[in-house]
């Protein structure tokens, strides 16, 4: 078995693409690939199908772990000093942070918008499953499937 590319480095670079401008907010995930592969040397570049693993296996391993309190405290005496779960942790909550800051982003173009608040408030909708309206059902969104970018059918 050959070792991942997942590195401090690509998580870095990963980090930068999203706090650059709208990217976490307007760019598909394949988008985002290439902005990531756009900053990474020629032999670290990732394919979209490792990059879509990679978050799969990010949000498996902390969805997981949230699960069980007891993971979460054994998850040091766990760790062998060459593994690679402290990067697909960080690569989580780099996630997480995205999708907090897309919130962010949409909640204050419907609030500060004069007018045509409703296209926004429809885009929050859109992208944020537990802002969808329901029937009878408390929201319960699914983030193992959640998207950064947008995707128009």
């Amino acid at each position: 078995m050959r070792p991942t590319k997942l590195t401090q480095r690509v998580i870095s670079i990963f980090n930068e693409v999203l706090a650059t401008d709208h990217n976490s907010l307007v760019c598909t995930d394949e988008e985002l690939c290439i902005l990531v592969n756009d900053k990474l040397n020629e032999h670290e570049r990732i394919s979209y199908r490792t990059f879509q693993r990679y978050k799969a296996k990010a949000m498996k391993m902390m969805s997981e772990a949230e699960e069980s309190q007891e993971a979460e405290e054994n998850k040091e005496a766990q760790a062998k000093p060459d593994d690679t779960t402290w990067l697909y942790q960080k690569l989580y909550v780099l996630w997480r942070k995205a999708i907090i800051k897309q919130k962010n982003q949409l909640m204050t173009l419907v609030l500060d918008a004069k007018q045509g608040w409703q296209r926004f408030k429809w885009l929050l909708e859109k992208k944020m499953e537990e802002w969808q309206p329901k029937d009878d059902e408390p929201p319960q969104p699914d983030w193992s499937n959640y998207k950064l970018g947008m995707t128009f059918s």
